[in-house]
């Protein structure tokens, strides 16, 4: 009964208020309106022609930090079926508590699985952060194993499947574009 955007705004509204920026492109603009009409023209950033994704979060990175450089964003694509809302709502609460401590953070999913269609995230020693319980050290990232590699995994334990969510302060995002992506960033 709803599109994936529209699921996706309203799973972020109970933790972002009206705080939410949809980065598109500009062929998007009159689907994304009619899906979302309350999304103010400030809050709507369009591409001019299609990038990765590193592109649409550095944009929206440099937007907010020149709106307010003390700023935590999270990015989230909206091709996403999340369910129980509520505990993805609270990973988002831990993750802004996280990164308010100066870090990336990346939200993992608990594999129910061996897939090989996601990455992982070997999970490191807990952080003690107040509010965010389960927040922990990232070990390492492992792009989509074989199978035989990701069944291991779930033997082991300690590994989540990569969801592709990060939360951070805008400004922490730029310096890592900066670093990571100069021409980018520039």
């Amino acid at each position: 009964g709803s599109t994936l955007i529209r699921a996706t705004y309203d799973r972020l509204c109970p933790v972002a208020d009206d705080r939410i920026m949809v980065v598109t492109g500009q062929a998007h603009r009159n689907a994304v309106l009619s899906q979302l009409p309350e999304l103010v023209d400030q809050n709507l950033v369009l591409e001019p022609e299609p990038k990765d994704s590193a592109a649409a979060i550095g944009l929206a990175a440099a937007i907010l930090y020149l709106r307010d450089p003390e700023t935590i964003m999270g990015s989230f694509a909206a091709d996403q079926v999340i369910e129980p809302e509520s505990v993805f709502q609270d990973a988002v609460r831990e993750a802004v508590l996280t990164a308010a401590t100066g870090k990336i953070v990346t939200i993992g999913i608990h594999p129910t699985h061996p897939s090989t269609g996601f990455g992982y995230i070997q999970t490191g020693e807990l952080l003690g952060i107040d509010g965010a319980a389960s927040a922990r050290d990232v070990a390492q990232f492992v792009e989509k194993p074989d199978e035989d590699t990701a069944r291991q995994y779930l033997a082991r334990g300690g590994f989540l499947w990569n969801a592709g969510m990060f939360v951070a302060p805008v400004a922490l995002m730029l310096e890592h574009l900066k670093a990571n992506e100069p021409d980018l960033h520039a």
